[in-house]
């Protein structure tokens, strides 16, 4: 069948569904607050009240039951007595198998709903993910709250329609906010402080059975019998019928395996025998559970959070979302299937040709394209997948979007207010300083983005001597700035509030002891950053660290953060959080902190940059059309600074593009904890072997290393020689029975401080239970740090007492330091392993905390052992 064919079959049977019946009144749902469950935290029951006070927690939570139904609607009504204004409800969330969960100690529910306020004036909303929460958005109150008042909070609940409304005291505060988990357990929930809840009230319409949570299934004739986690099964019959309940009477062979002929479950994902995984990223949370083969072959997934059996196609689903444009004037989805093309204002454009193909477009217009679900589930969910996108530019031209950023520097800032007349101002060296290194971010940021997103600074400075307390909306230090401020930072910079995308106060704050004491920076990382929701603007601030590197390394994290919110208000909630965790799935190889952001920005679909609310495009030179601008001052980046020739998609003749060779780079060189030795490899336009290796670079997996990252036993793999003023070396790495072996050869080789970040198993920093961090001086070694980032459900954590049980040694040979660490070879596998390798001692200057690094800052070189002797 075309896809042009299978367009047609399912726009037929979307227009041909029966309306629904009339709906019977809504019923009360029989919760009171008076049975809860507490998991965390410490609530108490006072008559039909209940009562929480915690002083170290976030989001304790007492269960109180469970709801299943179409619609429905619960109110909680409750007092902040003291403490952080932070209570709420968590919905539709996962109940385990047993008694209900401890979330501190126990097995969590994998996911739910949650929504709680967030002081006296706005409301969070998000997912409740195996016992943390991740908030997607912000919801602004009318009027804020106040201790010691009375407050009603209601969520109404659409299962069919996906969505939920919020109301607070009967006033409608947020609308139609995507729900993802609509039935299972309710719970209230508070955060740092006391708070009283008094009523609760429930009702809803029951309509069909569904499936709620399931644990176990079973393919057969008539379709799929699920079982729910409360006991129950259901039929999800093939021909898309309505789920109708499946006899007790009726035994079946229950499927709960996680692996399955080659394939398996990690993690609530399944990964297929060569490799590829399936996220299910088409289908909103998904938690697979179980595999099973279906009658005839297919391998099938239960979906727990989608209460869903979903076909797992042979090819996986690591790679997002694709949109091709074939010509100037089309689209094309990859891989193609049936889909249909709208414009911004909801009128038709076209439908797939056999090729998947839509067009004629017009150029740099904003459409929707519909794409027909790429995976088959029971329930069916014949919906489309809407995927926004603008057509491409003038031939010729580049788009870039871009986001104007104000960055407000305050140069004399303290926390006591005596002390303000003596502070000293910000010297101009300094000043220059901090501004580099939010430039060298903002290229950053361009470079990973593939050239698509500018982050356009503009710097406001201020001089005036002021406290941290007033540069606070609540006047309290470290705290929110407020709207005037923010105003007169726009005015300053000569843009309207409304074209602004994001704020970023610099304080550089300084204290001392005591008058006779030198004046220190207090530094210290970035305030809650504040996305757009409400404001229409992101907000981030922070004082400025006493290290080098570090304010790029703030503004780095915390205009993700902003970044993450303009998408979601976009309408791409699915833009992953920059705090990396195996339970929120945004991990992969990478290394720490600016590694992880920028696999974030490699990794999210091009077009999808097309699809901000906010900022404006901006259209450049490209005359070659290889995606990298000619020469554009305005711009971090262009063809000019990069020595490519603008006439020539591929300067040098070696297969990869200006544009590619370009972003084979990692661009960062002083990184806050880290800065690299010389020499540092770039990427060489003019070069078609970058780095000399023998291979053109199109042929060269890492064009940017000069050495093959195998090791075979006995056999020394030559890492780098470093020519630097500070330090003359050369590395090594070698394999020698069941060891690895780091070399250092140099004259300073006893005065080194070594430091070698392990990745077992290459799967990256943020994954897996065996990340060794080692430090090495003279003729002593240890393990400083075990990082365990194995949990599902907890967040990665240094595990010290791990550290003894690893036995490394080190030796000194003359002019040589060797750094010996167990690896034996595991029979029967490939053993694959990440490393980043860093010197200091003689390198740092008292009280500089830099590694020098080999590599580039933060990334892992991921190398395998091959037993086969050389």
């Amino acid at each position: 069948m075309s896809c042009a064919s299978a367009l047609v079959l399912l726009l037929a049977w979307s227009s041909c569904q029966e309306p629904r019946e009339a709906e019977p009144a809504p019923a009360a749902i029989p919760l009171t607050l008076n049975a809860a469950r507490p998991a965390r935290g410490v609530f108490r029951a006072e008559g039909d009240e209940l009562f929480l006070a915690t002083g170290d927690r976030y989001d304790c939570v007492a269960w109180l039951g469970w709801i299943d139904a179409e619609r429905y609607a619960v109110t909680v009504e409750l007092t902040h007595e003291d403490g952080l204004l932070g209570a709420g409800l968590v919905f539709g969330a996962l109940a385990a198998t047993g008694p209900i969960p401890d979330l501190l100690d126990g097995p969590t529910p994998r996911f739910g709903e949650m929504l709680r306020f967030d002081g006296p004036g706005e409301a969070l909303h998000g997912a409740f993910a195996r016992g943390q929460f991740e908030a997607v958005g912000r919801i602004t109150l009318p009027m804020p709250l106040a201790r010691g008042t009375r407050v009603a909070l209601t969520v109404e609940v659409d299962a069919l329609a996906r969505r939920y409304d919020v109301r607070v005291d009967d006033r409608v505060v947020a609308r139609a906010l995507p729900l993802r988990s609509a039935n299972g357990l309710l719970g209230v929930q508070g955060s740092l402080g006391r708070v009283r809840f008094h009523a609760l009230r429930a009702q809803g319409h029951g309509g069909a059975r569904r499936l709620v949570w399931p644990d176990a299934f079973a393919p057969c004739a008539a379709g799929f019998v699920a079982r729910s986690a409360d006991g129950s099964a259901l039929l999800l019959p093939r021909d898309g019928a309505a789920p109708r309940p499946w006899p007790a009477t009726d035994p079946v062979a229950w499927s709960t395996a996680t692996e399955l002929a080659g394939a398996r479950i990690v993690g609530g994902v399944v990964e297929l025998a060569d490799g590829r995984r399936f996220r299910g990223r088409e289908l909103g949370p998904f938690d697979a559970v179980a595999l099973a083969r279906d009658l005839d072959g297919t391998l099938l997934v239960l979906d727990q959070t989608g209460a869903r059996v979903v076909a797992v196609p042979a090819s996986g689903d690591d790679a997002p979302e694709s949109l091709r444009f074939p010509t100037a004037d089309s689209v094309q989805f990859e891989p193609p299937r049936a889909a249909f093309a709208l414009d911004a204002e909801g009128r038709f454009v076209g439908a797939s040709d056999a090729q998947g193909r839509i067009g004629p477009l017009a150029a740099s217009t904003r459409h929707v394209l519909h794409a027909a679900p790429g995976t088959r589930s029971w329930p069916n969910d014949a919906r489309f997948v809407a995927i926004p996108f603008t057509s491409p530019p003038p031939v010729g031209t580049l788009r870039v979007r871009r986001l104007s950023i104000v960055v407000g520097i305050f140069g004399a800032v303290a926390d006591d207010a005596t002390e303000l007349a003596a502070l000293p101002a910000l010297r101009p060296e300094d000043t220059a300083r901090i501004e580099q290194e939010l430039r060298d971010c903002a290229a950053w940021y361009f470079h990973h983005s593939g050239y698509r997103l500018w982050l356009d600074l503009h710097f406001v400075r201020r001089d005036a001597p002021v406290t941290t307390a007033a540069l606070s909306a609540t006047g309290e230090p470290n705290g929110t700035p407020p709207r005037a401020l923010l105003e007169a930072l726009a005015a300053d910079a000569k843009l309207p509030l409304a074209g602004i995308a994001g704020f970023c106060v610099v304080m550089d704050a300084k204290a001392r002891g005591a008058e006779d004491r030198p004046w220190r920076r207090t530094g210290g990382g970035g305030g809650l950053t504040l996305g757009a929701h409400g404001s229409g603007y992101g907000i981030s601030w922070f004082a400025v660290p006493p290290s080098p590197g570090m304010v790029g390394w703030l503004a780095c994290h915390e205009l993700h953060h902003q970044l993450d919110a303009l998408f979601e208000i976009s309408g791409l909630p699915e833009y992953p959080f920059n705090h990396f965790a195996p339970s929120l799935r945004n991990v992969a190889f990478f290394g720490e902190h600016w590694d992880g952001n920028a696999w974030i920005l490699r990794s999210w679909p091009a077009h999808r940059w097309d699809a901000l609310r906010f900022g404006d495009d901006v259209l450049v030179a490209d005359a070659d059309r290889d995606g990298l601008p000619d020469g554009d001052a305005r711009l971090p980046f262009d063809e000019d600074r990069f020595g490519s020739d603008p006439r020539r998609a591929d300067s040098d003749g070696d297969g990869l593009d200006d544009r590619a060779e370009a972003r084979s780079g990692a661009w960062l060189r002083e990184s806050g904890f880290e800065t690299q030795l010389a020499p540092v490899r770039m990427p060489n336009p003019r070069r078609a072997d970058s780095d000399g290796d023998g291979r053109f670079d199109a042929q060269d997996e890492f064009p940017l290393l000069p050495f093959e990252p195998t090791l075979h036993e006995d056999h020394r793999v030559e890492l780098g020689r470093i020519e630097d003023p500070q330090l003359s070396a050369e590395v090594s790495l070698a394999w020698v029975d069941g060891a690895l072996e780091l070399h250092t050869q140099s004259q300073d080789a006893a005065a080194l401080d070594v430091q070698v970040m392990l990745d077992d198993g290459a799967d990256g920093w943020f994954d897996g239970r065996d990340n060794l961090r080692i430090r090495s001086r003279g003729d002593s070694a240890r393990v400083v740090e075990v990082f365990d980032a194995s949990s599902r459900t907890e967040w990665p954590r240094s595990a010290p007492e791990r550290a003894r049980g690893v036995a490394v040694s080190a030796r000194l040979e003359p002019g040589r330091h060797v750094l010996r660490i167990p690896f034996p070879r595991v029979d029967g596998a490939a053993r694959r392993f990440g490393l980043a390798i860093a010197y200091r001692g003689r390198l740092a200057e008292p009280g500089d905390s830099r590694w020098y690094t080999l590599f580039a800052p933060h990334t892992l070189v991921p190398f395998a052992l091959d037993a086969a002797r050389r």
